[in-house]
């Protein structure tokens, strides 16, 4: 309560001065608080630090498992550091991250040296224990994906991506793209504090839904005036994977991210995801987070030359996957550019599939209701 009113006092955000100011925070609470209320207020500050660098630290960790050139005892320094974030986190984070974690446990199974796969189980356990079971009993209830971007669904979890990547960013830069897809983002939705979205279904309001914290971030931006340097095309070889544009996995994500951007043709579909056309080329976590979202409006209006660039894009990573099955490498020697390249297609293909099952449910039960009045007014015009 009392970093609330502080921040409010000084116009910052909370996060903001707990980072900048948390030397004083310190002293204060080693000179006023029980050694409890102290340990219970240092895991706060550390959980809200880790919270929006949480993702950035798998990445970091797949890297280190997967790379042939580190030895294991710095693998085992990864895996324990995961296993001890997982503990600091606690559910609530855990459970939102929870299938990148389990792709991240599921490359330590394959090490079998030394005590490695005493530290694998301890951290499977961790995980298991960290879970919500009752979020995952409503996750797990069925398979969704968004129809459009109109949904304001979408349009929730993209402002919240966005806010994840302006909050991760370490380079000012990457900071003023995330801001411009923000500031761009609330101006297509018209996502404004008090007032209702245009776009979406005007039930509820989009603001409202956002938490004091988002909020905060969100209130300058809805008055700032970022512009894109510059909005030309760019060219892009075809396929792009193993090509000098797609040589790592971040490259690769990034750039088809971008490539595939530039072929929707739906002028508010393109507005939407053009908003966010610097930070795809910049945040390899919102270029994923993308990806199945622009894949899909793509397909829609793609010509036969775009699909078949799409499929060849397909393949490239998939070939790569057989000749690495093929050549008998140990999984940990496998490039982190092949692995996480393959799973992110996979991902892609799952959305594809769960989408086209929605559609076509959407479509039966759109002419079931059109038929009933059809067949209403046939049986009065035939009546005696």
């Amino acid at each position: 309560m009392l970093l609330k009113v502080l921040a409010k006092q000084m116009r910052m955000q909370k996060q903001e001065l707990l980072m900048n100011h948390f030397k004083y925070i310190f002293s204060y609470l080693v000179r006023h608080c029980s050694k409890e209320e102290m340990e219970k207020a240092l895991t706060y500050v550390q959980a809200k630090f880790l919270q929006p660098r949480l993702l950035g630290f798998l990445a970091f960790f797949d890297s280190q498992l997967l790379n042939a050139n580190f030895p294991l005892e710095e693998k085992k320094l990864a895996l324990g550091s995961l296993n001890s974030i997982m503990e600091l986190m606690g559910p609530k984070h855990i459970t939102a991250v929870r299938m990148k974690v389990m792709a991240t446990l599921k490359i330590a199974i394959h090490f079998t040296e030394e005590d490695f796969p005493q530290i694998c189980t301890q951290a499977w356990n961790t995980f298991v224990h960290k879970l919500e079971m009752r979020r995952l009993s409503e996750n797990q209830k069925s398979s969704f994906f968004y129809l459009s971007v109109e949904d304001e669904n979408f349009a929730y979890d993209l402002v919240q991506e966005l806010v994840r990547s302006f909050l991760a960013a370490e380079d000012t830069r990457i900071q003023d793209c995330a801001s411009y897809a923000l500031q761009e983002t609330l101006q297509i939705y018209t996502c404004q504090s008090g007032e209702l979205s245009q776009i979406v279904r005007p039930s509820g309001s989009l603001w409202n839904r956002f938490s004091e914290e988002v909020q905060e971030i969100l209130v300058p931006l809805q008055h700032s005036r970022y512009i894109m340097s510059s909005n030309k095309r760019t060219s892009f070889p075809c396929p792009i994977y193993g090509s000098k544009l797609g040589s790592t996995f971040k490259d690769w994500a990034c750039n088809w991210a971008s490539c595939l951007l530039q072929k929707i043709k739906r002028e508010n579909t393109a507005r939407v995801f053009q908003s966010c056309f610097m930070i795809d080329k910049n945040d390899v976590k919102t270029a994923v987070f993308l990806l199945p979202h622009i894949m899909v409006n793509v397909l829609q209006d793609a010509s036969n030359e775009e699909k078949e660039d799409i499929y060849r894009e397909i393949m490239a990573v998939l070939s790569h996957v057989d000749q690495a099955e093929q050549s008998k490498l140990k999984f940990h020697e496998k490039t982190d550019l092949c692995h996480l390249s393959a799973q992110t297609v996979f991902s892609i293909l799952d959305c594809l599939t769960v989408w086209c099952h929605q559609y076509f449910v959407m479509l039966r039960s759109s002419n079931q209701n059109n038929s009933k009045p059809a067949n209403k007014g046939k049986e009065t015009v035939h009546s005696p």
